[in-house]
């Protein structure tokens, strides 16, 4: 009963901390898992709780990498959550590991990217911890999935923010991101990649083929001019 109590003081934005902070000092196990497999520190990283997140991060009985729900942790949970407080945290204790892979093997900065919002991008990108180029499941970095999805706010801004930034990163069959924009047609992120000098526009895929053969192939005029022009 009190572990129940427990799991919903430290979840729940609207009570009081104070309730999640003494029930903890009642030699309850923070480690004990909810119903639906989430430890006392992920919950509340995912809810934004920072005062209990730090208290949770200060004891010596709680993994902090522990996986969670949706294979998560609490560093993801709380990216996908957008608790940019509570990423911060996270981001500033030692044991945090931030090169852990998600569902799908998405890494935190795939996560973050996937989610918007700035600031939470902003924090992962001025911690030398984080790696921008690890890949997926799938083969793809977190540019990648972003121009196959057109996600174009984020492709920008991994462009104009990411310093590292691997832009002709190869997946063996879906080629450089600058393949999949041409695949796709879309004119506004073929410009956006071809505005970085490093972009290689005659990289070849496992078939041999570069961007401009895809672009042609699918007929699509404006991005094989765009090509062309370069």
């Amino acid at each position: 009963r009190r572990q129940m109590l427990l799991h919903k003081a430290v979840s729940e934005k609207e009570k009081d901390e104070e309730i999640g902070l003494t029930l903890l000092e009642c030699d309850l196990n923070p480690e004990i898992r909810d119903k639906d497999g989430w430890t006392c520190l992920a919950l509340a990283a995912a809810a934004g709780r920072k005062r209990i997140t730090q208290a949770l991060l200060g004891r010596d009985d709680v993994d902090v990498n522990a996986r969670v729900g949706e294979d998560l942790t609490p560093f993801t949970a709380a990216i996908r959550a957008g608790e940019v407080s509570t990423v911060k945290m996270l981001l500033a204790h030692p044991q945090t590991d931030v090169y852990v892979r998600a569902t799908r093997l998405r890494s935190p900065f795939h996560i973050a990217m996937e989610n918007g919002r700035k600031t939470r991008k902003n924090l992962l990108l001025q911690n030398d911890r984080v790696h921008r180029n690890i890949p997926n499941a799938k083969g793809n970095t977190p540019l990648h999935d972003a121009v196959e999805s057109r996600n174009r706010h984020a492709v920008n801004y991994m462009l104009r923010y990411c310093p590292g930034l691997r832009v002709n990163s190869g997946h063996l069959k879906h080629g450089t991101p600058l393949h999949i924009a041409a695949s796709g047609g879309d004119q506004c992120i073929v410009k956006a990649l071809l505005g970085k000098p490093s972009v290689n526009i005659n990289s070849q895929d496992h078939l041999g083929e570069t961007p401009l053969h895809r672009a042609a192939r699918w007929r699509y005029e404006g991005v094989v001019e765009l090509l062309l022009e370069r």
